[in-house]
């Protein structure tokens, strides 16, 4: 449930949360995240802040396919309140557990936050590597919209950079996707 009805979804959460405490490890971290992007979407970023971290260290201990999302969504609200540290410790949480497991998914889209990191840091050549990276394993994996976000990101870091051609050039290949 989403757009109108985030209220309601919160107390499907709150309600669901106990059910899958201590018995469905990955349902449980599944139940964080979805809240705290509930929370993001109300505005309520402290809220949504403190359910990701509380899932990050969930999945430390519980590693589900696919968590690199969760991690990335952490080190996002993180930037968005300004904490950098916070972000770097939540991506290389991220790359720790989903590297042992050799979640090409999760560790992409990993690298994509450390591009957010990395822009907000001011260092573009670093955060290009990074959204490179993700788009090499997108496109490897052939996850559409992935790709497209991995474009997208690209794409801002170029025209930061003020280069135009290349800008121009991810979105004619975001067009085409």
């Amino acid at each position: 449930i989403g757009g109108k009805n985030l209220k309601i979804a919160k107390n499907y959460f709150e309600k669901a949360l106990p059910l899958a405490h201590n018995k469905f490890k990955g349902l449980e971290a599944s139940i964080l995240n979805n809240w705290a992007m509930n929370e993001l979407k109300q505005g309520n970023l402290a809220e949504a802040y403190q359910r990701f971290f509380k899932m990050t260290h969930f999945l430390a201990n519980h590693f589900s396919p696919g968590c690199g999302a969760g991690f990335y969504n952490a080190a996002r609200a993180s930037l968005l309140l300004g904490y950098n540290n916070e972000a770097r410790a939540a991506l290389e949480l991220g790359l720790k557990v989903c590297g042992a497991y050799n979640d090409l998914w999760s560790i992409a889209t990993i690298w994509k936050g450390y591009a957010l990191l990395y822009q907000e840091l001011g260092d573009l050549k670093k955060a290009k590597e990074f959204v490179v990276k993700s788009l090499d394993v997108y496109e490897k994996l052939g996850v559409v919209w992935l790709t497209i976000t991995s474009l997208n990101e690209l794409c801002k870091i170029n025209i930061v950079e003020q280069n135009l051609l290349d800008a121009e050039t991810n979105l004619r290949r975001i067009w085409n996707l």
